[in-house]
């Protein structure tokens, strides 16, 4: 049953990062236009994304964590630690990709308003 509820965790990550690609390209296109309202839904896009991959990595650590310490379990599943990884990275990347686009886009939104 764990098994499942681990690759299950993975399956549903790896929407969650086909999603995030997919949000990635047309905040960029968004961010390219140079309009006001086109740079601030892109941020909005991304701030909601944002949320999304640390919310995946707080489950991933939480998961893991119950797994370590609970004393039923008959053998250790090795996928929570593949998730807590595999979330780790693809977060790590994508939070500092965000962070240069949500500034590039805010230079952009002054120097439209200055």
């Amino acid at each position: 049953m764990e098994k499942r509820d681990s690759v299950k965790f993975f399956l549903r990550f790896l929407l969650v990062t086909v999603i995030t690609f997919i949000t990635v390209g047309i905040s960029v296109v968004l961010s390219g236009v140079a309009s006001g309202a086109g740079i601030i839904i892109a941020v909005i896009l991304m701030v909601i994304n944002v949320f999304f991959l640390l919310l995946f990595l707080v489950l991933a650590i939480g998961k893991l964590i119950k797994h370590i310490f609970d004393k039923e379990k008959k053998e250790f599943d090795f996928m929570y630690i593949v998730n807590f990884l595999f979330t780790l990275l693809i977060s790590g990347i994508f939070l500092t990709f965000y962070f240069v686009i949500i500034a590039t886009a805010l230079l952009f939104l002054s120097a439209l308003f200055a």
